[in-house]
């Protein structure tokens, strides 16, 4: 295959990518000025049309397609398309979607930050805190039953009942899960 060949594909995968960009946008100038735009940017950001830039074309057209104020920025100018290329998918997200997320990662952090004192932990000294080394720790106990079939399978076992539990220090907040006599 010769260079003219090779031009011809980068000339193809181009046009298609310009024509993709250019629906998501809703571009309705005649040449697709916004999708042009945008096209060049992911181009010159990836240095040729290789597996880079077509998964930069893909990622943007979904994004575009579900984000209507997305695009709009886009089409009026308030987002340069060399901006639009670098955003992650958080700027690229929906409203509803940081929302929902915003929603999740409250979530998990409030299981995170729980406070075991308060939920009826007890407090001990028998356990060294990874994090500051500290010996102020409560303790929840997860479960208490030890698991015995892999001891009946395998033969063996400890012949002392062991439960998990949550550790948390009281000085840094740092949580594990520890084995503990029962």
């Amino acid at each position: 295959m010769d260079d003219d060949d090779d031009d011809d594909d980068d000339d193809d995968v181009r046009a298609r990518s310009t024509v993709l960009l250019g629906d998501a946008l809703g571009d309705d100038t005649p040449l697709y000025d916004a999708a042009r735009a945008v096209e060049a940017a992911i181009r010159a950001r990836m240095g040729g049309t290789g597996r880079a830039y077509r998964a930069t074309v893909r990622r943007l057209w979904a994004n575009l397609r579900a984000n209507e104020s997305l695009r709009r920025g886009v089409r009026c100018g308030a987002i340069e398309a060399e901006t639009l290329v670098r955003l992650g998918p958080r700027e690229l997200a929906t409203a509803s979607r940081r929302r929902a997320d915003a929603a999740m990662v409250e979530k998990l952090d409030a299981g995170r930050t729980r406070a075991l004192g308060s939920t009826g932990g007890t407090e001990t000294d028998a356990h060294k805190c990874e994090s500051c080394d500290g010996f102020d720790c409560v303790y929840v106990v997860l479960s208490d039953r030890r698991d015995v079939r892999k001891a009946e399978i395998w033969g063996g076992g400890s012949g002392g009942d062991a439960c998990v539990a949550l550790i948390a220090c009281k000085t840094c907040g740092h949580e594990w899960r520890a084995e503990m006599a029962a």
